[in-house]
C-alpha cells in the first residue's frame, strides 16, 4: 500500500502542475449568438435583454443587435491565442471503450502483464459527475488462459472546462470466472471488483476523445478446477496497476 499512496501522490501533484499551467493559459470572453447562426466573439459593452446588445469584437470595432436577433449571450473560454478551447458536452450519454494492461505478481512471485477490454455506457449529469454501467474481460494471467468477465457500475468526472483536462473515475462491482476450452476451469464463484484510477482527456474532436489512465484494480474470484477425479476450489485475489487507453465517445 505505501507504494501505491506514493504512486498516486506523485500523480495528483503532476495534474495539480497541469491544471496551474492551464488556468494561466485561459480566459474569458463574451459570445454573441444570432438568430442567422452568425456569432461575433468580445466584450459586452452594453446588454439590455429587452432591447439590445451592444458587443466590442476582437479588433476594436463595435457592434449593436436588436434583442430581437440574439439567440443567446454566453460567455466561453479560449485561450491566450484567442482559440475556442472547450467544447465537450458535460450532459448527455457517452461510451467508453479501452484496452487495458495491468501488472502485478501471482501466487508464485512471478510478475505477470495481464491485458483486458472493456466498455462502458453512461450517462454525464455534468461535468463533475457521469454514472454508467460497465462489462469486459481480463487475462490476468494470460498464460494459465483464465479469464474474468466483470460486470460493475462507474463514476467519472472531469476537472477543466476544457477538451484536456485531468478526470477521475471509479468502479464497483462483480467478476465472474469465464469457463474456457484452453483451461481446466469449469466454473466457479463470482467476487467483487474494485478500480479506482485518474487519467488525462486528451482533445481530438467532440464526439471522440482520448483518454490515458493509471488506477488499482482488486478482483477477487473463485475459479472451480476440475482435476482427474475431482474438482478442487481455488481462490484468487489479483492486485493490478492497470494502464488503460480508451476511446470516449459522446
Amino acid at each position: 500500500m505505501k507504494k501505491i499512496s506514493i504512486i498516486l501522490a506523485f500523480l495528483f501533484l503532476g495534474f495539480g502542475i497541469i491544471y496551474s499551467q492551464e488556468l494561466e493559459d485561459l480566459k474569458h470572453v463574451d459570445v454573441v449568438y444570432l438568430n442567422d447562426g452568425s456569432e461575433f466573439r468580445g466584450k459586452i459593452k452594453e446588454y439590455l435583454p429587452n432591447d439590445k446588445v451592444v458587443i466590442e469584437i476582437l479588433g476594436g470595432n463595435v457592434l449593436t443587435f436588436s434583442s430581437t436577433e440574439v439567440k443567446k449571450v454566453v460567455q466561453e473560454l479560449i485561450n491566450v491565442k484567442g482559440e475556442k478551447v472547450y467544447n465537450f458536452k458535460e450532459k448527455g450519454i457517452y461510451n467508453f471503450l479501452s484496452l487495458d494492461f495491468s501488472g502485478g505478481r501471482n501466487d508464485w512471485n512471478n510478475f505477470d502483464v495481464g491485458i483486458g477490454l472493456h466498455n462502458v455506457t453512461g450517462y454525464q449529469f455534468n461535468r463533475w459527475i457521469g454514472v454508467g454501467l460497465g462489462a469486459g474481460i481480463d487475462a490476468f494471467e494470460p498464460s494459465s488462459a483464465r479469464l474474468v468477465v466483470p460486470v460493475y457500475a462507474e463514476a467519472r468526472g472531469y476537472l477543466l472546462e476544457r477538451i484536456h483536462s485531468p478526470f477521475y473515475s471509479l468502479g464497483l462491482g462483480l467478476g465472474m470466472p469465464l469457463k474456457t476450452p484452453a483451461s481446466d476451469i469449469i466454473g466457479g464463484k463470482p467476487g467483487p471488483m474494485f478500480y479506482p484510477s485518474i487519467g488525462y482527456r486528451i482533445g481530438s474532436n467532440k464526439d471522440a476523445l482520448f483518454t490515458l489512465d493509471l488506477g488499482f484494480k482488486l478482483q477477487k474470484v473463485t475459479y472451480e478446477i476440475q482435476e482427474w477425479d475431482s474438482i478442487r476450489t481455488e481462490f484468487m485475489r489479483y492486485q493490478r496497476f492497470t494502464l488503460r487507453f480508451g476511446i470516449l465517445f459522446g
